[in-house]
């Protein structure tokens, strides 16, 4: 057999997403949480790179929270919960959307990723940032 120094074939594990967006969607239709939206709208990919990274030991920022409103933490918030997992809280100061009265079940969940550079120009093209 002649040695091409080549490997026939190699697979590098996959990691298994941690959440669907369907579960996403059931959780936030279907569930109590103690702190209030002050978004609109989250990022699924955001959400479900906070699960994976939870279940592989990670930690995150706490939350800020004013009068039971999340400030800052709408994705860390919702990725702790649905890990079941406890997230760190701190208190925030109020912004403009302090004062949206929101639903989680009203809150839209994105198929487009936040982080995206894609995303981020279109942020700061609207904005004019």
């Amino acid at each position: 057999m002649e040695e091409t120094g080549l490997l026939d074939e190699v697979r590098m594990p996959i990691e298994p997403q941690a959440i669907t967006y369907e579960e996403v969607i059931a959780y936030l239709q279907n569930s109590n949480l103690d702190f209030h939206p002050t978004q609109s709208s989250i990022s699924f990919p955001i959400i479900e790179r906070i699960c994976r990274r939870l279940k592989s030991g990670n930690e995150f920022s706490p939350i800020q929270i004013v009068d039971n409103k999340i400030i800052d933490g709408h994705h860390r918030y919702v990725g702790y919960n649905l890990m079941k997992k406890k997230l760190e809280r701190v208190p925030g100061g109020a912004n403009a959307s302090f004062h949206k009265n929101l639903a989680w079940s009203e809150v839209d969940v994105d198929i487009n990723d936040y982080d995206s550079e894609e995303i981020k120009t279109e942020y700061e093209n609207k904005y004019d940032l």
